[in-house]
């Protein structure tokens, strides 16, 4: 479980999805193969408790060659009849009224715990999440989910590989 402090709310985040799909399945033409990167190329911290995660350089590509060694540029997919490769990132969480969380801090003051510090979660043995908030991989949006059904909305949100 982690908390993001924004100006305009506190979330609790309690699931990261990454999704990588098809845009059409049903014509995959001519014969080539998918290659996927294995779960573990999105895990980017190394140190204990470090729970950082990322769309890696390439979390997918064609290839004409089942050994997988020459990748198709995603152009060049795209040109010989193979689907884009569609991906997308959600946070689910949920957030209180201000007030819970004012009265959170109070009791783990009264506890002896910094609220601004990860005391309590270490304590508690949570895994401990860290926010980059210097960059923002993607745009985000509330209550939104990707259907597919707007292209340009789905370039915007840099969807597509």
């Amino acid at each position: 479980m982690s908390v993001i402090h924004r100006s305009i709310k506190t979330v609790c985040v309690n699931e990261v999805v990454f999704t990588l799909r098809l845009v059409d399945d049903h014509h995959i033409n001519p014969d080539g193969y998918l290659f996927v990167c294995p779960p573990e190329d999105f895990r980017i911290g190394t140190q204990a408790h470090a729970n950082l995660y990322q769309w890696p350089a390439c979390p997918a590509y064609w290839s004409l060659d089942p050994s997988g060694t020459d990748h198709l540029k995603p152009e060049d997919a795209r040109i010989l009849g193979f689907p884009a490769i569609h991906i997308e990132t959600m946070m689910y969480g949920a957030s209180w009224d201000r007030s819970v969380y004012k009265g959170l801090r109070q009791f783990h003051e009264g506890k002896g715990f910094d609220p601004e510090s990860q005391e309590v979660a270490r304590r508690l043995e949570y895994p401990l999440y860290e926010v980059l908030s210097d960059r923002v991989p993607f745009p985000a949006r509330e209550a939104w989910e990707c259907d597919l059904k707007d292209p340009k909305l789905c370039r915007e949100m840099c969807h597509w590989l």
